[in-house]
Parts: structure tokens; sequence; C-alpha cells
């Protein structure tokens, strides 16, 4: 996909990977990750008539459940395919890191996020911007290894992931769109007040500002200097108006080829209530910041987001590096494990009665995660 100005002629310095046109996605279709051969249903009892003893504690059902969201995130990577990647440097190995992780995720071309440097990263080495639909990287921080910087990668690809699904969701991809669409305008707009403000028309076009955006800045200069406050403010309002109606048309697109290539997520399901409770989260915006920018690490870790693309990274990481160098899947488990109902009966019942399995002594919970060492 190609670079899309965020405001077409323009109006702003903000840019955007979102289609500009219909892209065709006949014939494509999603086909999610491969699963590894040893299924979760060899683990998974059938779901008991009563509820678990009281006595299971809650954290033995989160334990279980990461687990198997662990397995639903895992990767089947061979040993041969990892030589190949490592034996690339530089920009090499980044891109084809990045070409490597949207291959094993299945991701379809026309919607695939695109990836970036910049150093506005909130003193993080990559993130993924939800709105933008890319990942940031900052040049800045290099990480200190390919392991790392392949297992932040996936960390990200799976906040992605998790974008795809709010816009394929019914309803939820609605509410996304106006959201996305109401944000953008408004940032727009500031980022065009605060130009109009501070900087002259001569350094406008070396920003490379065509002649009709410059137009635009002049009068708003030329209101700004002979008229009056109401006057600005309606102009405004007028090109916020305007704003909003391009994002949502181009979130639209997106939403459209989302869906065409991987399919609607049906209102009620276990993951229509995962994408509600990821847009919640995108929604609270600068809740998880502190007054200088910087992530608040207390209320970060409490975002089901992060919980789920933490997941991901983690049980990559244990096929990058060796368990006596500190990366041990079942202790982040027992440290991350969040105590929230995964939104579906069954599984939730199959969790407790895991659980109890396991306290009875029934289980052997190494075992089952071995495979993660192998």
């Amino acid at each position: 996909m190609g670079k899309i100005q965020a405001l077409e002629k323009g109006f702003s310095v903000l840019r955007t990977n979102l289609p500009k046109g219909k892209i065709n996605t006949s014939g494509l279709r999603y086909v999610p990750p491969k699963q590894l051969a040893e299924p979760v249903d060899k683990f998974v009892s059938s779901v008991p008539k009563e509820i678990a003893k009281p006595e299971v504690s809650k954290m033995d059902i989160a334990f279980f459940r990461r687990y198997l969201l662990g397995k639903k995130l895992d990767l089947k990577i061979e040993p041969i395919e990892l030589e190949q990647l490592f034996s690339l440097e530089g920009k090499e190995f980044e891109e084809g890191a990045f070409e490597f992780l949207l291959k094993k995720l299945n991701i379809p071309s026309n919607i695939r996020p695109r990836l970036i440097e910049s150093t506005q990263t909130n003193g993080c080495p990559m993130i993924y911007d939800f709105m933008l639909n890319q990942i940031v990287v900052n040049p800045n921080m290099k990480t200190p290894t390919k392991e790392v910087h392949l297992s932040l990668l996936r960390h990200e690809l799976q906040h992605f992931m998790q974008n795809m699904q709010i816009l394929r969701s019914e309803g939820v991809g609605t509410d996304a769109v106006k959201h996305y669409s109401e944000v953008m305008s408004k940032l727009a707009r500031q980022n065009n007040d605060a130009l109009a403000r501070n900087c002259t028309i001569e350094q406008l076009a070396q920003m490379g500002f065509d002649e009709e955006a410059l137009n635009l800045h002049r009068q708003l200069k030329e209101l700004l200097k002979n008229g009056t406050p109401k006057q600005y403010e309606e102009y405004m309002n007028q090109l916020e108006i305007g704003l909003q109606q391009y994002y949502t048309s181009l979130y639209e697109g997106l939403r459209n080829d989302v869906v065409s290539s991987m399919g609607t997520i049906k209102t009620g399901s276990s993951e229509w209530k995962r994408a509600v409770k990821f847009l919640d989260e995108t929604k609270k915006g600068d809740y998880y910041f502190q007054p200088d920018g910087q992530i608040d690490y207390a209320k970060y870790m409490t975002d089901c987001r992060e919980n789920e693309a933490m997941i991901s990274q983690e049980v990559l990481s244990l096929k990058l590096f060796p368990k006596e160098g500190g990366s041990c899947y079942i202790k982040e488990l027992k440290q991350g494990a969040g105590i929230e109902s995964s939104g579906d009966a069954k599984i939730d019942a199959d969790m407790e009665k895991l659980a109890e399995e396991r306290k009875n002594g029934n289980i052997d919970f190494r075992k089952m995660v071995s495979y993660l060492y192998d």
C-alpha cells in the first residue's frame, strides 16, 4: 500500500496508511495462522454440569486461560527459518523480520500495517498506532539483539491483529470508524491551527504544502490578523467537519477491505466480546500516559490489549532464548495473569475444570507446556 497524505490537499502534515480508493479484494480470503499440531482439546475436559469448587483459585483459572491463549497465539516456526532470517543484517534483517511475521500471521497484503521510523514513540523502541495502522520504530532506541527485535515486532503485530478484530466485528467496527474519525479530525484541526499560528507561508512551502494548501493557510493567517476570534473559530469548525467526513470515508474503506479479506465477526461471539474490550481500551486515549508523555506502567499492565500482546511476545521469546537465560513462560504467566472472564461461558467452565483437575494432582502443567521449551 502506498503512502497517503492524511489530509489530501496538504491541510496537514499528518500521514496515514489508509487506502485512498477501493482495493480489489475479490478472491482474497483470510486464513488463520497455522496452529500447533498438538490440539488444545487434549487438555480440555468437557464442560462440567456444576461450577468448580470454591477452593479452586482464580489464579489457577487465569493460569490455564493464559496457557490456552498462548497456544492460540503461538506461531509454528522451524529452526531453519530462524537461521535463515538471522543471517540477514541491519535494515535487511529488520525488513525481513517484518515480512517473516506478516507471512506467519497470514496478513493480507491490502490491509497490512505500514512500518516507519520516528522518535515519537513515548519512550518505547516501537509502538503500533491503532488509528494510523502503522508500526513506528524509534531509530534512537535500537533493540540490542535480533531476537529482541523480532519478539517486540511480534508484540506490535498482535496489536494490529486486535485492531483488525475491532474493525471486522459487527457494530464494533462501525463504532471504531466513528471514534477514529473524530479523534483524527480533531488532531488535524489542532495541527493546522498550530501551523497557522507558528509557521510562515515560506516555511509551509518548504514542508511540501501545495498551492491550494498554502492558500488555506493564507486565509487562516488573514483571519488571525484581521478577523475576529469568532470568525476564526467558525472557519475552523467548518474545516473540522470536512476533515471528519474525509476520515470517515478512509476508515470505512479500510473496514470494508478488512471484512472482505478476513470475514465478519458475529455479534455475541467470544471474539466479538473481546473486540468490544479492545475498543474500550483504545478509547481511553491518554489514560495510560503520565503528564510527561511517558507510559504509566501501573495502568498499562491492566490493559487487555497489552496482556494479549505480551503473551504473544513471551511465547515467541521462548523459541529464541534458552530457558536458563531467565525467560520462563510459567513464571511470566503467574506474574502477569489477569483475572478477567474470557466472555465465553464454555471457555470459563473448561478453565475451572482444568484448574480443579490440576489442584487434585491429575494434570502435570509443566508437561503440558513442555513444547514451549523444545
